[in-house]
């Protein structure tokens, strides 16, 4: 979990491993809070997105999942919250 300032371009990396094959995909997503503008980056293990602002709140708070697929069909999910504070 981290803290931003309201505005700043933040970037998420998450990565998975597995002993018996491969990592095949990384794929995140926003499950909570106000939407961000996305940022595209040529490597999915990286999110990269610009914080709202927060306007006349002293905080907001958001959520995003990354879920790691395996060579043979497993997948495992975390989450990250990010808190982004006023300015």
């Amino acid at each position: 979990d981290i803290n931003v300032n309201s505005r700043d371009e933040v970037v998420l990396y998450g990565s998975g491993s597995d002993i018996y094959g491969q990592i095949v995909g990384h794929s995140w997503r926003q499950v909570n809070g106000e939407p961000v503008k996305i940022i595209n980056t040529a490597d999915p293990r990286f999110f990269a997105f610009s914080a709202p602002n927060t306007k006349n709140l002293k905080q907001l708070t958001l959520e995003f999942e990354l879920t790691v697929t395996d060579n043979d069909g497993g997948i495992a999910t975390d989450t990250v919250i990010v808190t982004v504070n006023k300015k």
